[in-house]
């Protein structure tokens, strides 16, 4: 699918909300994922900028980030942040799963993969899932996490189907 980016700088017109962030405690590149993070929406306008603050706080500058470009509803090149400009970039290659920020750590860049919980999800299971994603344990990728275990491995057996009810004849 051939996604039109835009190649715009823009600039969020409100003040970032705090972002649903939990981050693995060991240093970055040495789990699958680093984190997990659950936006209120799919829109990258409203969303990304909370996430930046957070993310320069805790690593450094951020300095690019890439995202799927079939999962977010708008896309285009540069986010302008007090922090300074986030180059956005939208390879199709990526996880939709998986949101990456590349930061400024010393001298070096550094890359943190994130698991992107759907906006939609309930509170309970977004919450399990970004602490999965966080823990340095996890060996599970984005998309095994959020989908969830078949059924028949919580549920009580049930015989498979009744053919008559005791006491009746079939």
């Amino acid at each position: 699918m051939f996604t039109t980016v835009d190649d715009t700088t823009l600039t969020p017109s409100t003040p970032p909300s705090p972002p649903r962030l939990f981050l693995a405690n060991t240093p970055p590149g040495r789990t699958i994922l680093q984190g997990g993070w659950w936006p209120r929406s799919w829109d990258p306008l409203a969303e990304l900028p909370g996430l930046v603050l957070a993310l320069t706080v805790r690593y450094g500058p951020v300095c690019g980030i890439d995202l799927n470009p079939d999962t977010w509803n708008r896309h285009f090149t540069h986010l302008a942040l007090d922090a300074g400009i986030v180059r956005l970039g939208w390879p199709a290659t990526i996880d939709p799963d998986v949101l990456t920020a590349i930061h400024v750590g010393g001298n070096h860049l550094g890359l943190l993969d994130l698991l992107v919980v759907p906006p939609g999800m309930q509170a309970e299971t977004a919450t399990r899932a970004m602490r999965i994603a966080a823990d340095p344990s996890n060996t599970r990728q984005a998309s095994e996490i959020l989908t969830p275990p078949p059924q028949h491995l919580h549920a009580v057996h049930q015989p498979a189907r009744v053919l008559a009810e005791p006491g009746t004849s079939s």
